[in-house]
């Protein structure tokens, strides 16, 4: 694939890809290891403690290791998109693990900064 910039919409339509991937998966694991309830059509789930963190890490490790491993994550791979270097080679885990937390830095400072 060619390593240049993608547009926006595809990133974007990706990373939904991928949330809706991770939600589903936090709804199995909440109902799994955490606190479910169902009733009157509604139905909630929280996951806190040992169970949070451990998702948490899951979570992580979904992004860091399949771009490592794929130089993509199931969202960016169905879209067509890669996360490579410059010269178009795979990040490698420790890249991989340093870009996944500083966009992770970056979502959480600007969803809960105030304007």
């Amino acid at each position: 694939m060619d390593p240049a910039p993608k547009p926006n919409g595809r990133r974007v339509a990706a990373a939904l890809i991928d949330f809706a991937i991770l939600f589903v998966a936090f709804i199995a694991w909440g109902v799994a290891f955490g606190d479910s309830q169902a009733s009157g059509g509604n139905a909630s789930v929280h996951v806190n403690g040992l169970p949070a963190l451990v998702f948490f890490v899951l979570a992580l490790l979904y992004y860091v290791v399949s771009e490592a491993a794929m130089a993509a994550t199931p969202g960016k791979r169905m879209l067509g998109l890669e996360v490579v270097r410059d010269d178009g080679s795979r990040l490698g885990l420790g890249r991989s693990l340093g870009a996944t937390s500083f966009a992770s830095s970056t979502g959480f400072r600007l969803a809960t900064s105030s304007a």
